[in-house]
């Protein structure tokens, strides 16, 4: 894989983290994706041993594909995980991005479906939020679910929206830069910061920025969000 040259990675990552498993060419060994873009035209899929990391503050990033982009018709995630109680799945200060012009509306693409389970840690993933993002349809940026557990380490999500974003023609209410549902896996978020949404001083409604349903052993130190609004939901948890 080559960063910066436009063409699709996503074959030869895939290869290189199916590669680090057991009984692969590299088992047990950890992926570094060196600085750059690196374009993939489909989910890059973490899988129970996988161990990938990149440089911090955006250095490293995994971008889709405008194609992939503009084809969506329901949500979907730069980076997904296998479903697997017992992973110990690390990804560390790899960025999901992906191309949003100021105002845009009616794109599906999300960040990181997230299904591995208490041993398995995240690190310095941030979207690269690219500013004034509409929140017009219901995708979650961020979604737990299976047997999604672990350690988070400085989570993030930042929206920065334009005042067209602000009408509220434009925020979906069922929006959500997290989105947690139906695991029991132990999952502890440090630091975690939700940034900047919906507001309803400005135009649009406040929604909520996180919301877990029908899950247990979740732990959060520290939160923080920039809203007028509701931070956190909870729905039989």
């Amino acid at each position: 894989a080559k960063p910066n040259d436009g063409i699709d990675d996503r074959v030869a990552i895939q290869a290189a983290i199916d590669a680090t498993e057991p009984g692969g060419t590299h088992a047990g060994m950890a992926l570094f994706v060196p600085p750059g873009v690196y374009d993939v035209s489909g989910p890059i899929v973490l899988k129970a041993h996988t161990h990938l990391f990149g440089i911090p503050y955006g250095q490293s990033q995994l971008h889709a594909t405008d194609t992939w982009t503009d084809s969506l018709k329901a949500n979907a995630w730069v980076i997904e995980t296998v479903d697997e109680a017992a992973a110990t799945t690390a990804i560390e200060y790899v960025w999901p991005t992906w191309k949003e012009p100021p105002g845009s509306t009616g794109v599906w693409m999300s960040q990181v479906r997230w299904r591995v389970g208490k041993n398995s840690v995240m690190r310095g993933v941030r979207g690269q939020t690219h500013a004034t993002r509409c929140e017009d349809l219901p995708r979650q940026m961020w979604r737990v679910e299976g047997h999604g557990g672990g350690r988070w380490y400085t989570w993030m999500e930042e929206i920065a929206q334009a005042k067209k974003c602000r009408n509220p023609a434009y925020m979906h209410p069922d929006f959500r830069k997290l989105y947690i549902t139906g695991t029991t896996q132990p999952l502890t978020v440090y630091g975690p910061n939700a940034e900047h949404g919906g507001n309803a001083t400005e135009g649009g409604p406040a929604n909520p920025f996180i919301e877990i349903v029908n899950a247990s052993n979740l732990r959060f130190f520290g939160i923080k969000a920039e809203t007028n609004g509701t931070m956190v939901v909870l729905r039989n948890s």
